[in-house]
């Protein structure tokens, strides 16, 4: 991952200090812009789902169980086993969530 940014970096720093084409510089400026709102949106997509998927488990923790009859009971604990967060990846490559975030954010700064 850093080495995907230093070189995005890199080549955006060298076609904008080369000045090939005044236009050129907008579009390269505007492409940055538009993978930053990009990988912001998805990032908090994935965080929302994660969060979301942690409430799920705390729901069924907080149950009142011991009001309940034993077929319920067994449900609610394979339930509670077999739930774990989801998690938004990208081809199971990067998890997106607000740790990409911190990710990119560094290696660009």
């Amino acid at each position: 991952m850093a080495t995907v940014g230093v070189i995005s970096s890199v080549s955006m720093i060298y076609f904008i200090s080369t000045g090939i084409r005044p236009d050129a510089n907008y579009i390269i400026v505007m492409a940055l812009f538009e993978v930053i709102i990009i990988v912001s949106v998805f990032s908090n997509f994935g965080q929302t789902i994660y969060d979301e998927s942690i409430k799920l488990n705390d729901v069924l923790y907080k149950c009142p169980w011991i009001y309940w009859n034993n077929k319920n009971r067994k449900m609610l604990i394979i339930m509670l086993i077999s739930t774990k967060p989801l998690e938004v990846s990208c081809y199971k490559l990067v998890t997106l969530d607000h740790q990409i975030l911190k990710k990119v954010s560094l290696n660009f700064s």
